[in-house]
């Protein structure tokens, strides 16, 4: 049997089919501030809908800088993809999240900022992670097109039943601290960006200033129910830039910038 020495102690694996769903879920919560750092992590047991039905999630995770936010499916190593597990992704990936699914996670965590909280839920649609106890390698690509990912988080257990946690698969990562959004050119709006994340954009603020390869100009901050985009005050500074898409950042000596979103090359 595979065994892990960890400070002078022996863990073995837990079989999942030992464990109750409710149990592993706590654990997952317990060490949330390890597994997840850079993430505010809830229960989220509120219901969604979608145009497929609806659905109750189990968990999400919230980047605290409000840059993105993942609903978390919990599944123990015999459940089937096709089934609950895959019928619980695609209603997530289609949810209708609305104001009332924000002010549930901000009764749950005093430190959520309420204003952006519903600037990211409502503006933003969450991408879908899937915690397993056990490798699911014929999961990926078919979670994939649902923009659904899995991490495996395994659990492992000494004599006595003290339990040690083993990290698989893909975890969610906390962003670069000054990346704040992407931002696409709009076919529909003359010398207008599209903001992906609303919610990372000053509240309050009609205006910002920001950098471009060294020069400084002023945007404003167009807003809509679940929308936003930045609009130029003045002279437009892409109109020689052949890209895209760009990337917002910002930091404490240089301010707001405007990033190239550049292809990777082959």
């Amino acid at each position: 049997m595979t065994k892990i020495l960890h400070n002078n102690i022996w863990y073995s694996p837990v079989d999942s089919a030992s464990m109750y769903e409710s149990i592993y879920e706590s654990k997952i919560l317990h060490s949330s501030d390890y597994l997840f750092p850079g993430y505010f992590c809830l229960p989220f047991k509120k219901q969604v809908e979608s145009i497929y039905g609806p659905a109750i999630p189990d968990l999400v995770l919230i980047d605290k800088e409000y840059r993105e936010w993942i609903v978390v499916e919990v599944e123990l190593e015999h459940h089937a993809l096709r089934g609950d597990v895959l019928d619980q992704v695609v209603k997530f990936a289609a949810g209708n999240y609305t104001k009332s699914h924000a002010e549930y996670l901000a009764n749950k965590e005093k430190n959520l900022d309420a204003d952006k909280l519903v600037a990211l839920v409502t503006g933003t649609q969450p991408k879908i992670s899937v915690i397993v106890p056990v490798q699911k390698p014929e999961w990926w690509r078919i979670l994939l097109q649902y923009n659904a990912t899995i991490a495996v988080i395994e659990v492992w257990e000494d004599d006595i039943g003290r339990n040690l946690l083993r990290v698989n698969g893909d975890q969610p990562t906390a962003k670069s601290s000054e990346f704040l959004t992407d931002l696409f050119r709009d076919k529909n709006i003359a010398k207008g960006l599209k903001v992906d994340t609303p919610a990372v954009l000053p509240v309050g603020q009609e205006k910002i200033k920001v950098a471009f390869r060294g020069l400084l100009s002023e945007w404003v901050i167009i807003r809509s129910k679940s929308s936003a985009w930045l609009l130029p005050a003045g002279k437009y500074p892409l109109d020689e830039v052949s890209a895209l898409s760009f990337r917002l950042t910002q930091s404490e000596t240089e301010g707001f910038q405007i990033e190239e979103n550049r292809a990777p090359t082959t």
